[in-house]
């Protein structure tokens, strides 16, 4: 049993993102690479940065859910902002105003003697201008929660930097999407928005487990990233880990096997 259990509080008013009950095992897993990704880098750094391109209002209430019931359950900005070893600048990005209200809200308390910076903006068009602004080792977290949080455009502009690694929900959930036909056979329209250049959608395969292998081998050979990805029965996207440093890759593989919060990792060196 994993040591990384869930932050859940009181509901205090403020705005929730609905999530299904599935989404508590991804914020685990969050819990355990924020934690160990902190740990890695903090010997060889003093500036750790935070970046959250899709951030919602910071806490999640669960649909339907008995041991939860009314109580809030903290997701990545909240989980990051509690992080030991602490993140010491945190840069987050959500393009609903009232989301981003509601998350400066609740960050007050976490704030003091650290950089944190909530802006109301879509994440894909202000990429470019918020790794301008990263001095260091950066940890970037992209869990789109919206059919267009996501492009791949924005996910090059991270992969790109050496800095920068990387936690998401990717590929993001084709379930956002809906399926149509054409000819006869099944399609996702827009899907390709979010994957890398070459993809080619075949309802007839699994489509996780061979989207999810494209994105590993193009990530690895595009931007020379160690990548791992994390599977769980019921849940319908896996969460990826990139990284150029390939022992950090082997070290959150490695940690996230013995914590057992996932049901399967995929990992390319």
């Amino acid at each position: 049993m994993s040591k990384f259990s869930l932050i859940i509080e009181p509901f205090n008013g403020l705005l929730c993102l609905d999530i299904p009950s599935y989404t508590l095992k991804k914020y685990s897993i969050y819990q355990v690479i924020f934690s160990e990704w902190t740990k890695w880098i903090r010997p060889k750094a003093e500036w750790i940065g935070y970046l959250d391109l899709t951030t919602g209002p910071g806490y999640s209430k669960v649909k339907e859910c008995r041991e939860i019931g009314d109580k809030q359950v903290a997701a990545s900005p909240i989980i990051a902002l509690r992080t030991e070893p602490r993140f010491t600048d945190l840069m987050f990005i959500e393009r609903n105003r009232k989301y981003c209200n509601a998350l400066k809200e609740r960050i007050k308390e976490f704030c003091e003697g650290r950089n944190c910076d909530v802006l109301n903006e879509d994440a894909n068009k202000y990429i470019r201008y918020a790794i301008k602004r990263l001095e260091g080792h950066c940890l970037v977290c992209i869990d789109p929660f919206r059919p267009r949080d996501l492009s791949w455009e924005t996910l090059e502009n991270v992969l790109q930097e050496d800095l920068c690694d990387v936690v998401s929900v990717y590929p993001a959930p084709l379930t956002q999407r809906p399926i149509r036909r054409h000819r006869g056979r099944l399609f996702i329209p827009g899907v390709h928005k979010h994957m890398p250049p070459g993809f080619q959608l075949d309802m007839k395969e699994e489509v996780l487990r061979t989207s999810s292998e494209f994105c590993r081998k193009k990530i690895g050979e595009i931007f020379g990233r160690s990548v791992l990805h994390c599977f769980i029965r019921g849940v319908p996207y896996p969460i990826l880990f990139a990284t150029k440093d390939f022992e950090l890759g082997k070290h959150i593989y490695n940690k996230l096997k013995s914590e057992g919060v996932c049901d399967e990792i995929a990992f390319k060196e």
